[in-house]
Order: C-alpha cells, then sequence, then structure tokens
C-alpha cells in the first residue's frame, strides 16, 4: 500500500513516469490490489501511454473488475486512438446496461462527429445536456459533464466558467482524471481549431501542476521556491543600500542564502521575477556605494534593467556572474548579453535545500 500510495503522491506533483513505476511496483508485491491497478490506468492515460493504458484496462475489464466509470473511461480511449469499431460496441453495450445515461450519449456523439456525422454530434450532445441535472452544483462529474457538453456545443463562455469554478474550489481530482483528458480528447480528435477548449485544459494543468508535468519531469525548485514567498505592499521601483525593502523581506532571505549557497569571490546578483515577467529582483553580493553599510538590492521593470542596467552592472560595476532560478529570465539575459557583447555568466542555480519545497 506504502508504494502505491507515494506513487499517487507523485503523480500530484506532476512527475508521471515516477508515479507508474510506483504503481507498478505496488501490483508486483500485490497483483490483487484493484485500487492501484485501477489508478495506474488513469494515469497511463493522463500520461498519454496509450498502449500501457489499454492493457491495464483490458486487465481490469477481463477479470471482470472493472466498474462503469472505467468503461466509460476505456471507451473513451478507444475514440482517441480511433479504435471506433471496438468503442462503438462497448458504447452499444453500455447502452443496454444503462439505458439513458448522458455520457454514454455523449461519447455516442462524439464517435460519430470523429467519423464526420457533424449533425449527430450536435444533436447527441445537446440530448446529453439535455439529461443533465438543472440544481447540481456539488456534484462533480455533472459539473465537469456540463463543461465538456457546453464546450462541444460553441458555448465557450459558460463552459469556461464552470472550469474556473471547479479550479477555484480545487475540484482536483475530477479535473486530472475526466475534465482535462477529455478536453483533449475533443481538442485532439475532434475539434482541432478551438483554441478555447485547449485553453481550458491548460488551465487545468497549471493549477493541477504549477511546476510542471511529465513522464521525465523533474520538480523545478526554484520556480516552486518562488511560488511560497509571501510579498506585502512594496515601493517599486526601488534601489536600496538598507537591510531589506520593505515587503520583500522573503526575498531578502532568498537572495541572501542564496548568494551564500552559491558563494563565489566574483561579483553576482541573483535575479528573479517578482511574481509577473515585467517587474525583476535583484539582490548583489556587493555594495553600491562604499559607504553603504548592506549590500545592494532592487527592484525594477524587467525591460529597464535589460536595456539599460545589465550593461552598467557589467561594465560599471565588474559584475561577472548572474543567478537565475527560472530558465526563461536567464534566457532573456543571456540573450541581451550576447546582443550587447557584455562578458557576464548566466547561471541556473538551485535554490538551497531548506528553501526546496518539502524540506
Amino acid at each position: 500500500m506504502a508504494h502505491a500510495l507515494n506513487a499517487h503522491l507523485v503523480f500530484d506533483r506532476g512527475t508521471f513516469g515516477a508515479a507508474i513505476a510506483g504503481f507498478r511496483k505496488a501490483l508486483e508485491l500485490n497483483p490483487s490490489y484493484l485500487w492501484a491497478r485501477r489508478t495506474l490506468a488513469r494515469v497511463l492515460r493522463v500520461a498519454e501511454q496509450w498502449d500501457a493504458a489499454v492493457e491495464e484496462y483490458s486487465a481490469l475489464s477481463t477479470t471482470d473488475q472493472a466498474n462503469f466509470n472505467d468503461l466509460l473511461l476505456f471507451t473513451a480511449m478507444k475514440l482517441r486512438i480511433r479504435r471506433f469499431d471496438e468503442a462503438d460496441r462497448d458504447l452499444a453495450s453500455l447502452r443496454g446496461h444503462t439505458g439513458t445515461e448522458p455520457f454514454v450519449i455523449y461519447l455516442e456523439a462524439i464517435s460519430k462527429g470523429m467519423q464526420g456525422d457533424k449533425l449527430a454530434l450536435t444533436n447527441g450532445v445537446s440530448e446529453a445536456l439535455a439529461m443533465l441535472p438543472n440544481r447540481a452544483e456539488d456534484m462533480d462529474p455533472i459539473l465537469s459533464n456540463r463543461a465538456l457538453f457546453l464546450f462541444v456545443l460553441g458555448e465557450s463562455e459558460q463552459a469556461s466558467q464552470i472550469v474556473t469554478d471547479m479550479i477555484s474550489a480545487k475540484r482536483f481530482e475530477q479535473l486530472r482524471f475526466y475534465t482535462a483528458p477529455f478536453l483533449d480528447d475533443i481538442h485532439v480528435g475532434l475539434l482541432p481549431h478551438r483554441d478555447d477548449i485547449q485553453h481550458a485544459s491548460t488551465m487545468i494543468k497549471r493549477a493541477l501542476w504549477p511546476d510542471g508535468f511529465g513522464m521525465d519531469f523533474r520538480i523545478k525548485h526554484g520556480l516552486a521556491t518562488l511560488r511560497r514567498i509571501v510579498r506585502n505592499s512594496y515601493p517599486f521601483p526601488m534601489y536600496c543600500n538598507l537591510w531589506t525593502i520593505g515587503g520583500l523581506e522573503q526575498d531578502r532571505g532568498l537572495g541572501a542564502a542564496l548568494l551564500d549557497y552559491h558563494k563565489e569571490d566574483s561579483r553576482t546578483i541573483a535575479l528573479w521575477t517578482l511574481g509577473r515577467p515585467d517587474r525583476v529582483y535583484g539582490q548583489c553580493n556587493f555594495k553600491q556605494d562604499p559607504s553603504a553599510e548592506f549590500d545592494l538590492k532592487f527592484c525594477e521593470r524587467t525591460d529597464l534593467v535589460l536595456s539599460t542596467n545589465l550593461r552598467i552592472f557589467v561594465e560599471d560595476y565588474d559584475v561577472e556572474r548572474l543567478l537565475f532560478l527560472e530558465q526563461e529570465l536567464l534566457d532573456r539575459f543571456r540573450e541581451r548579453l550576447k546582443l550587447e557583447r557584455l562578458a557576464a555568466r548566466c547561471v541556473l542555480v538551485e535554490p538551497p535545500p531548506r528553501f526546496k519545497p518539502g524540506q
């Protein structure tokens, strides 16, 4: 059980490959562990590991362990990989057992739409939408289904609001295993021109996995560390020779620890964005004025630092090294240094261990 629970936590952090390995280890130790097998199948689908997901769902189905949701997910995945004959047989069987279940009708419409019958798509999804209860604010599956049906029917504003509300209410289990994968299914397989559907899926994934995700993903501790910083109102722009810039005390603490952890004799500035790409915080290991008591720290517009201040720091203050926690910001500074032919190094660094999440 420990392997499976840890795998789920790893999946929640976006490290899909490690999560899959953890679930496989749990099943190796206990092949009859149904929750681990069911969750592994769902994680494989989210990770778009289609062959492996088919294998796990097939194992569930052939041992009569699959529940109704498993069968729905398996059938939807067959549609995604365009195995229409199999999916349509499954849908006919599901309809025979459940009668007029809205999501079965929806999947039937999706299948017909993917095979070219757009009228059947619209009619079927409209029928499924009309069957949903009108007052189901607390029922995650119905909220998710309503959003999916509305997106297919072109009611983007209403659908997007449902997704936004679900994110705000932290309906993460429904969002990660159902809403986002189904949005990807209809965007990739049916409506590739609909940017609003792709945007909704991206919005969900950013909420679920703010540090990133993927089979080979490793958490970027620098980004995670910056997201944990609490800032109060602060003066802007500001160049400060005092102990700290008011409101940015936690930034000052991180900067001091970062410069100490990656200490060199060369003049160095640690740089990161202040929760938005157009503002940058900088902390130096040198004083702006020899008479100052503390090293220089500043917050400024990113474009101004790039266009003007960077040259001043390198040429007038002999800065040789720039430390970054964000790859995107490093790339911008490296490009500017190259353009201006300035001799300073850009280094992507890890935060000290005590600043990493979970430490």
